[in-house]
């Protein structure tokens, strides 16, 4: 047989031989049991670190960052060289006499002022107390602590006012109130005769 008649016997016979073998394989396959899931390997031993890659572009810029803890307190320095003194400061004027004598008390109202037997005043002070003013005027103006004697009954002022006295005034409060008229007493003993009076005028004739 030539080669060139053999070659055309393998052409015409290599399809029905692929198809045959094909067929095989897949009978083939199809017998085999179906695959199942194995089992994880065991991890293998890390590798040997890679070669450091090239720098990477600089990154914007980020947030800024709060304030850190202030930081503790250095240590004291050493003391500074000694001042010049300064220039003496000038005479100042003469003082009272340190004595109490001749001090004398001058109240008014209130206020108390104490002074100096040179009339020099050492202090004064308002004191906190009531003050009689008498019976109301309406003409006056009244301070605090103020007594006035309206209506029969005593009040004493609240607050700076020129209002007349009465209940639900808030510038004045009850502090005595009038008392109730007495009852009729009883009867006196006669008194003694009076002196005879003068003689009348003559009567008139009809």
């Amino acid at each position: 047989m030539t080669p060139t008649t053999l070659q055309r016997l393998v052409e015409a016979l290599a399809p029905g031989l692929v198809r045959l073998v094909a067929r095989e394989v897949r009978a083939a396959m199809a017998a085999l049991p179906v695959p199942r899931d194995g089992r994880d390997g065991v991890p293998g031993v890390p590798g040997p670190p890679g070669p450091a890659g090239a720098a990477g572009a600089d990154g914007a810029d980020g947030a800024p960052g709060r304030d850190g803890v202030p930081g503790l307190d250095g240590r004291a320095g050493l003391d500074g060289a000694p001042g010049r003194d300064g220039v003496a400061g000038k005479d100042g004027a003469p003082g009272h006499d340190g004595t109490l004598e001749g001090v004398r008390f001058e109240c008014e109202g209130r206020t108390v002022t104490v002074r100096r037997a040179d009339g020099t005043a050492i202090g004064q002070w308002t004191l906190p107390v009531v003050l009689d003013r008498g019976y109301y005027d309406k003409a006056t103006a009244y301070d605090p602590g103020d007594a006035v004697t309206y209506a029969g009954s005593l009040w004493i002022c609240q607050t700076a006012t020129q209002e007349r006295p009465a209940m639900g005034v808030a510038a004045w409060r009850l502090a005595v109130k009038a008392g109730e008229r007495g009852k009729t007493g009883d009867r006196g003993e006669r008194g003694p005769a009076g002196t005879r009076g003068e003689q009348g005028a003559p009567g008139v004739r009809y």
